[in-house]
């Protein structure tokens, strides 16, 4: 192996290790924000709880989502008999449905949760109470819109 022996040699070699160091620095910070954003992507993902009330926050979901007026009128049906299928269905073509962002609190025969709209970047919190009785039917249900700034 031949020494630099000049000063422009000696330059050199310092400005490849210069070089090598920014490329493993720019590395090491990509490998960091995909892992950041490989974790952020897990967080939003939402368990809903195996309760009465989370299986009827599931069903509702499930239904309004699918946007399928057969599927909301049996969740209507089984599940909110004094909701109208109309006004899901009226309610569904305004926000294209949601996505379940985090459920706040849960108990068994009552829910609170955050969603986001599919159709617009609106954010909603919802809450829903299920009577204790099967099939565990919905005692009060809303979603109301945030306000811009207060998140998904």
């Amino acid at each position: 192996m031949r020494l630099p022996v000049t000063l422009r040699d000696l330059r050199s070699v310092l400005s490849n290790k210069q070089e090598m160091a920014v490329h493993l620095q720019s590395a090491v910070n990509l490998s960091l924000l995909l892992l950041l954003l490989g974790v952020g992507r897990g967080f939003g993902q939402t368990t809903i709880p195996d309760t009465p009330a989370g299986r009827t926050l599931q069903a509702w979901l499930d239904a309004f989502n699918s946007g399928d007026r057969a599927k909301i009128e049996s969740y209507v049906q089984t599940y909110d008999p004094k909701d109208s299928v109309e006004r899901m269905m009226v309610f569904r073509n305004q926000t294209g449905g949601f996505d379940l962002t985090a459920i706040e609190s849960s108990e068994p025969l009552e829910i609170t949760f955050r969603v986001k709209e599919k159709k617009h970047p609106g954010a909603g919190k919802g809450g829903m109470q299920v009577t204790n009785a099967e099939p565990h039917t919905v005692e009060s249900f809303g979603v109301r819109a945030l306000s811009p700034g207060c998140g998904p």
